[in-house]
């Protein structure tokens, strides 16, 4: 199992974000009908969760641009992380149900780089 990152920090909430988070234990755990996103890679840090579909604003949560893991435990359908972009295509990432992406890191993006710390907003 991967270890924690070191510089997590403690779990304390800003204003704005959803004060019913929990710390990442290491695992994709997110229950059935949940989709989850963890702000560190391999599930760690802070873990928030939904299980109403649309459209998310991660800004709305506190955490736009800062998610590393996923998890899509919906009941049915996919979810997409977007990236808005400016006078460009949103680029997506999905993640196809009852799949999970345990370091975004690890994906690359359309523009250069990776998909890690990129995601303004979440389909689902």
């Amino acid at each position: 199992m991967p270890t924690p990152p070191k510089d997590r920090g403690t779990l304390s909430p800003r204003a704005g974000e959803a004060t019913a988070f929990v710390d990442g234990d290491g695992t994709a755990s997110c229950g059935f009908g949940w989709t989850c996103l963890w702000m560190d890679a391999n599930y760690y840090g802070r873990k928030y969760t939904w299980s109403d579909d649309g459209s998310k604003n991660l800004g709305d949560w506190g955490i736009r641009d800062m998610a590393l893991s996923t998890r899509n435990n919906n009941q049915s359908g996919g979810m997409s992380l977007y990236d808005w972009r400016t006078g460009m295509p949103d680029p997506q990432i999905i993640t196809g149900l009852g799949g999970c992406l345990s370091n975004l890191h690890n994906y690359g993006y359309p523009y250069g780089g990776n998909w890690g710390d990129k995601a303004d907003e979440l389909l689902m």
